[in-house]
């Protein structure tokens, strides 16, 4: 039987596999209870919260991502290695509501991501580390917490305050504790 990917041809494997919400609904038709959500949104934006007009995350040569802040879209407008992003449906800017940054630690996973390399690069994301949350044209300093992974992420402040996300998309972007230690690894522009 075939799963509800579809495999396009202007890609190479594995990045031209997709799938649709649609299509993995189809596989647990009679399982109709959302799951629970991820992320708390909400309006409440914390005092200390720092106005940012662009982050830049150089995750490694030829890979860094910035984020830009649209206020007139009031949207986070993402580019990626110094071209803009452009979502490839319908050629518009890709754009969210919140940019979420969790510094991670790494384990080595089992498939070698190039001959004769290390296994593949597998993000821990349980546990506890440092972050950011960039919503409304600011940025807040985080600590992120998900005791498992069938618990949500949640953020606070450094006062200890409950950080929530605005309504609507969020992006995370997962960067390795080994590259954020690295000098010029997250750049903020006021």
């Amino acid at each position: 039987a075939q799963g509800p990917g579809v495999r396009i041809s202007s890609r190479v494997p594995p990045d031209n596999l997709y799938t649709s919400t649609a299509a993995l609904w189809k596989l647990y038709p009679t399982d109709t209870t959302p799951p629970p959500p991820v992320f708390q949104y909400g309006d409440l934006i914390p005092r200390d919260s720092q106005p940012t007009s662009s982050v830049s995350i150089n995750f490694s040569a030829g890979t860094d991502v910035v984020w830009h802040w649209s206020a007139g879209a009031h949207q986070w407008v993402h580019s990626y290695a110094g071209a803009s992003d452009v979502d490839a449906l319908d050629g518009k800017p890709v754009t969210t509501a919140n940019v979420v940054i969790q510094i991670v630690n790494f384990t080595y996973g089992p498939y070698a991501e190039s001959t004769g390399g290390t296994g593949d690069v597998e993000s821990v994301t349980t546990g506890t580390g440092e972050g950011w949350v960039l919503r409304d044209g600011l940025a807040i300093h985080v600590t992120w917490s998900r005791p498992s992974t069938s618990s949500p992420t949640s953020f606070v402040d450094d006062g200890g305050h409950a950080v929530t996300l605005s309504p609507g998309r969020t992006w995370v972007e997962l960067l390795l504790s080994t590259t954020a230690a690295q000098k010029g690894a997250l750049t903020f522009s006021r």
